[in-house]
């Protein structure tokens, strides 16, 4: 693993569709949901937010206005807490869902507990070596469709766009710490980090916690 430091930039794309092209990307983890309350394993499985998160998602909202943070276009997975948060954040945004933006699958453990979670696979966050869930998936496969999410994304996008990428905790992990190796701590809900694209690669600007 290479450790890139504010000046370097991930290379994520091949050939003429990197070329000349500069985007800000802000990845968001989704607002608090009832499952997280509860401290209930949730990856594929699906949950609301709670009041109080969409309170703060609105605030935020206007916080990030205030410091002449505006989106042309919206990246979202398709599940609830994800859409709640999108609409509690960016209400007249246009948006596109993608599936390859979802947190990673959880297997067996969908639902449980997550102290059962954390008894079985303390190594989780061990990116590099993490063989995976049984009867999930591992950092690889939701890795892979991550990044194939990014690719679609920055194609599409137009030169200058400043972008919204609403997803979820771990796999949001996993790609920070692609562009920073000191990252191994999962994001909490509405972490907000921006990430400066430039002809091809990827470099964190600032991670608002």
């Amino acid at each position: 693993m290479i450790l890139f430091s504010e000046d370097l930039f991930f290379g994520i794309m091949e050939g003429e569709e990197k070329k000349m092209k500069a985007l800000t990307l802000y990845f968001l983890r989704h607002g608090k949901t009832w499952f997280n309350e509860k401290n209930i394993v949730q990856g594929w499985c699906d949950s609301l937010l709670t009041d109080e998160s969409i309170q703060l998602a609105q605030a935020a909202q206007k916080q990030w206005q205030e410091h002449g943070i505006v989106f042309d276009h919206a990246y979202v997975s398709p599940t609830l807490r994800t859409r709640q948060t999108l609409h509690a954040v960016a209400r007249d945004v246009p948006y596109t869902e993608m599936a390859d933006l979802m947190e990673i699958h959880y297997g067996y453990l969908e639902g449980e507990s997550a102290k059962t979670l954390q008894l079985f696979y303390p190594e989780r966050y061990d990116f590099d070596h993490f063989k995976g869930f049984a009867g999930g998936e591992n950092w690889i496969q939701a890795g892979g469709r991550f990044k194939r999410a990014l690719e679609t994304i920055v194609a599409e996008a137009q030169d200058g766009q400043k972008l919204l990428i609403v997803t979820h905790g771990a796999i949001m992990t996993w790609f920070l710490h692609q562009l920073d190796e000191k990252i191994t701590t999962k994001v909490p809900n509405l972490c907000l980090c921006e990430v400066e694209y430039q002809d091809g690669r990827m470099a964190i600007k600032k991670i608002n916690a």
